[in-house]
């Protein structure tokens, strides 16, 4: 069998990470890790560091490397750079987007108004739509920020919205900035991505802030939760 490498472990590592299957806070047993992925630890080893790099993983001397646990402060401090970037890149992508590409995100609204409670489905279109508007803006160092960002927040937010239940406002959202790229508005972009990412913030913080409850949606999320 042909050894991955270090690229390949960090990137299915990130996706257990954004899809809440690796958690906040859980350690990554080097030795769970290699056998799970057929590896050995070398590669693994330089992956962690990567994701370390990322922020997606904090390494701990002396104890090894865990998923990285958000509060809410970080929470905030996260969600208020993507809405400075993000609004920023929306006159670049009105710009550059070609109709191909509207119909590719209105696809991708539909799809996702479709898979409204299956949590996984709907969480990988949603990513997807967020992260292919920035491969639109053509900035690359840009879109490796915001790539970093979307997945630093996506296992709290698939929390939230389907914990929360916020599908509602946040599909309508999806679709109005699909009007706005339609109609190459980028200043209406802009208040529309800050607008979705604000609602998002409040929500998220809100439900962080108030602890452990029997019926928080959030609880899942921390070591030992329920499952």
């Amino acid at each position: 069998m042909r050894q991955r490498g270090p690229e390949q472990i960090a990137e299915a590592v990130r996706r257990a990470i954004r899809a809440g299957v690796l958690e906040p806070g859980q350690p990554l047993v080097q030795e769970d890790l290699a056998a799970r992925f057929g590896v050995s630890r070398a590669p693994l080893r330089e992956a962690l560091r990567v994701l370390a790099g990322e922020g997606l993983v904090t390494i701990m001397p002396g104890y090894g490397a865990v998923v990285t646990s958000l509060d809410p402060d970080e929470i905030t401090e996260l969600y208020e750079i993507r809405v400075r970037l993000e609004t920023m890149l929306a006159d670049e992508i009105v710009a550059r987007i070609r109709p191909h590409d509207v119909a590719e995100f209105a696809d991708l609204a539909r799809a996702m108004d479709g898979a409204v409670g299956d949590q996984e489905t709907w969480s990988e279109l949603n990513f997807r739509f967020h992260r292919r508007m920035y491969e639109i803006a053509e900035g690359p160092h840009a879109l490796r920020i915001v790539t970093q960002l979307l997945s630093l927040v996506e296992p709290y937010s698939r929390a939230y919205v389907h914990g929360m239940n916020a599908y509602r406002r946040v599909q309508d959202e999806h679709h109005q900035m699909v009007d706005a790229l339609r109609s190459g508005e980028g200043a209406v972009l802009a208040k529309l991505i800050e607008e979705h990412l604000r609602g998002a913030q409040r929500g998220l913080v809100a439900s962080l802030a108030e602890g452990t409850r029997e019926e928080d949606p959030l609880e899942v999320l921390r070591p030992g939760g329920r499952r």
